[in-house]
């Protein structure tokens, strides 16, 4: 009696195991479109650091730190480490590059800047991102399309980072119509509103909102009006436009 209790506990301890592991594959996987999106975007803004607009960093890492800290929030054990070390070295330049106001005059010769997008590229960082988009390829059967900006010498050996300067003041997130922007700014609007999107689904939403907020100022109403418009121009999911009917007699 006592060995079937034992075997019954222990068949329920694997169980919910395997439920739990199966929740946090599923809450990475989610979100693995908005990391690749964010990232490429991110990337592809360092890599021409001096001439990227500032609007298309501010909004591409926002997305991208927010994308790392709901993945932290239950992260397979197994990629925990990988995603702590990418929020981490990704963190450095989004604080190294809110100390000079994301000027990209400025950005190009700062020695914190340089550093930490440098230290992108050390052999650390650039194998926890290999070794996440292995993870995500096995788990999610999705090929992560993100690479660090690599610089001269890169894959070298260093000390763990540490963070380099101290953040300022908050700034409003601005964005641009470029399409890597358009698509993280459509996660961002669509994460404040706890609504999922498909990468399409996010491209179209930045824009509409891009081209909204380019026509008029807007109030936060306006605002509002202008995102719900997207939802349903984009054909999001529960925000289909109200039917209209006619009656006849």
């Amino acid at each position: 009696m006592l060995q079937r209790v034992f075997l019954t506990a222990t068949a329920s301890v694997v169980l919910l195991s395997a439920c739990s592991r199966t929740e946090e594959i599923s809450a990475l996987c989610v979100r693995s479109p908005e990391l690749e999106s964010s990232l490429v975007a991110v990337n592809e803004g360092l890599g021409s650091l001096g001439s990227t607009p500032s609007a298309v960093l501010q909004s591409s890492f926002a997305v991208l730190l927010d994308t790392l800290g709901v993945m932290l929030e239950l992260p397979p054990p197994d990629a925990r480490g990988d995603l702590e070390t990418i929020d981490r070295a990704y963190r450095e330049v989004y604080v190294a590059m809110r100390n000079v106001y994301w000027d990209p005059s400025l950005a190009a010769t700062d020695n914190n800047v340089l550093r930490s997008v440098e230290n992108l590229s050390r052999s650390d960082n650039v194998r926890a991102l290999d070794d996440l988009k292995g993870f995500i390829a096995d788990w999610c059967s999705r090929e992560l399309d993100a690479t660090a900006p690599l610089v001269a010498g890169d894959a070298t050996t260093l000390p763990a980072p540490e963070p380099v300067v101290e953040p300022l003041d908050e700034y409003e997130y601005l964005f641009d119509d470029e399409p890597s922007a358009l698509t993280s700014y459509g996660y961002l609007v669509a994460s404040a509103r706890s609504v999922s999107l498909t990468e399409e689904q996010a491209r179209c939403v930045g824009q509409s909102v891009t081209e909204a907020a380019q026509t008029v100022v807007l109030d936060d109403p306006g605002f509002e009006a202008a995102v719900l418009t997207a939802f349903r121009r984009c054909e999001v999911p529960g925000y289909a436009a109200p039917s209209t009917t006619t009656s006849i007699g």
